[in-house]
Parts: structure tokens; C-alpha cells; sequence
């Protein structure tokens, strides 16, 4: 399992998280929360990836744990994509 970005524009730079782990619920696999930020014609855009656990109690986890992640990487104003498995 991984996650990534690709872009045909420069990526300004990137980053990523780990979201926090429990072995409860039977998932015993870590997750990311994968950060690019890309400069495009338009501005800059910043994309985020994860690929949240199947386990009910973990997804919410990792739901605020990357709200948290993109809040501190983004200015209100900025242009966000937010994609993955959920």
C-alpha cells in the first residue's frame, strides 16, 4: 500500500505525516497523510493523499488527524485537493 502525486507542473515542494496507529479493530497496516504543494499557471494548489485505515474507530482518527495536517499547511484562502481511499 502507498500513496503519491504526480503533476506535469513543478511540485514547490512536499511532505508527508504518519497518522497515528492502533491495532484495535484489526488493522495493523501504518497510514500517511501525503502532502505536494504544485506551482501551476493558476497559482499554487496544494494537494493532499491518504489512504485512511478500514477500521471504523482509525478512520475518524486519521479524518481529523489530516483535517489537522491540512489546516496547518494551508492558508484559508488556498486552493486544496484532498483525495485518497477512505
Amino acid at each position: 500500500e502507498g500513496t503519491g502525486i504526480a503533476s506535469k507542473y513543478p511540485i514547490e515542494n512536499w511532505d508527508w505525516v504518519p497518522l497515528n496507529f492502533t491495532a484495535e479493530g484489526g488493522d495493523l497496516n501504518r497510514r500517511i497523510s501525503l502532502h505536494a504543494k504544485i506551482n501551476t499557471p493558476h497559482g499554487n494548489i496544494h494537494f493532499f493523499n491518504a489512504h485512511w485505515s478500514y477500521s471504523r474507530e482509525q478512520q475518524i482518527q486519521n479524518a481529523i488527524e489530516t483535517w489537522n495536517n491540512i489546516q496547518s499547511k494551508t492558508l484559508p484562502n488556498s486552493t486544496v485537493f484532498f483525495m485518497g481511499d477512505f
